[in-house]
């Protein structure tokens, strides 16, 4: 069997980081060895990384996170606490899209730094649905105003607070209060029987809206 963890030695310094990040104590280390994960550590692990992340030399590598796969972090591009309260107090809804369709690859990229965003328990179930095509956009749409005209005769409450009436009669107009002619559509999803499925696509959304402006 593929052991948990793999500590280069060559590299290792014996500074101890791994042992004081693993957030359940799956990696130990007597004073003057190598750190090492403990026997019971492949039914604790969470699969975090940041035994591999932390590590000043890249020593470590886990049987499911490869240091050689994984990412550099510049500390030189950190921003600094004046610089993200402006980026999110300065952040405000869009309502009005240009027409022009966005390229595929902006698209990819801002899902591949969204994908980043925490989970769970660490489950990364979080998955992704792109929709470009005007006529599946406007398939959504209008299953978006079959739902709001149902509500309005099972759910009058509810469809007057949320303004139902007024978003199907606006639709009906030609006015799209629903996705206001965005060219694009980004959907996270993940499996029903997960318990933390709306927060973490919640969550993945979120990361993907604060860094979609500087696209």
């Amino acid at each position: 069997m593929k052991p948990m963890l793999n500590i280069d030695h060559a590299k290792c310094v014996k500074c101890g980081a791994c042992v004081d990040v693993c957030p359940v104590k799956v990696i130990e280390k007597k004073p003057g060895d190598f750190p090492e994960s403990v026997v019971w550590a492949p039914k604790a692990c969470i699969t975090c990384g940041h035994c591999v992340c932390v590590c000043p030399k890249g020593a470590i590598s886990h049987k499911d996170i490869q240091v050689d796969k994984c990412g550099t972090v510049d500390e030189k591009l950190f921003i600094n606490t004046a610089q993200v309260e402006q980026l999110l107090k300065g952040r405000r809804s869009i309502r009005v899209y240009k027409k022009d369709k966005i390229d595929r690859k902006v698209i990819e990229k801002l899902i591949d730094i969204a994908r980043m965003a925490p989970t769970g328990h660490n489950l990364q179930q979080v998955k992704w649905k792109v929709v470009t095509d005007d006529n599946t956009l406007k398939l959504y749409k209008g299953m978006v105003i079959d739902w709001m005209k149902h509500t309005l005769g099972t759910d009058p409450d509810i469809a007057k607070k949320f303004q139902m009436k007024g978003v199907v009669a606006a639709y009906e107009a030609g006015i799209d209060i629903v996705l206001r002619d965005a060219p694009s559509l980004v959907i996270t999803y993940a499996s029903k029987d997960d318990r933390m499925a709306l927060g973490a696509s919640t969550i993945a959304l979120s990361f993907l809206d604060v860094a979609a402006p500087v696209f």
